[in-house]
């Protein structure tokens, strides 16, 4: 659980450092279709950024006693066939993430195309909300 809330915590630091972009560089700008397409991607991104693990590599000195005792251990545990896994008669627990994570995207993969479907399309307005838009008052030419 304590993964899953990281995960929403990274991901919405994300999206505000994205909008802030957006807002700050975008905003201003007239071409819609760009600006829509753009705040899909910042919100895809600050979903998928936190998923990825980004790793370095540093070298670190070890002292040479320590170098040796790892060694004897790593040669006695592949002659005794050591394995603390089924040694210890523990079953892995019930990954709880991935069903929360499974359960979030069955929501959003359900009810984002009927958000789509709720919009009124253009030809079914009724003649007293098309009349809402028009510049000159019903029955004047």
């Amino acid at each position: 659980m304590g993964t899953f809330f990281i995960y929403i915590l990274t991901a919405a630091f994300s999206l505000v450092i994205f909008y802030l972009f957006y807002k700050l560089l975008l905003t201003r700008e007239t071409f819609h279709r760009f600006n829509r397409i753009t705040l899909l991607i910042i919100v895809t991104l600050s979903m998928l950024l936190p998923l990825c693990k980004i790793t370095l590599h540093t070298r670190i000195e070890l002292h040479p006693v320590i170098v040796l005792i790892e060694e004897f251990r790593t040669a006695a545990d592949l002659t005794t066939g050591y394995d603390p896994v089924t040694l210890s008669g523990e079953q892995a627990p019930f990954p709880w993430i991935h069903l929360i994570f499974f359960i979030y995207l069955t929501g959003l993969l359900f009810y984002y195309p009927l958000s789509l479907g709720n919009r009124q399309p253009h030809d079914t307005y009724t003649q007293e909300q098309k009349n809402i838009y028009r510049k000159t008052p019903p029955g004047h030419t």
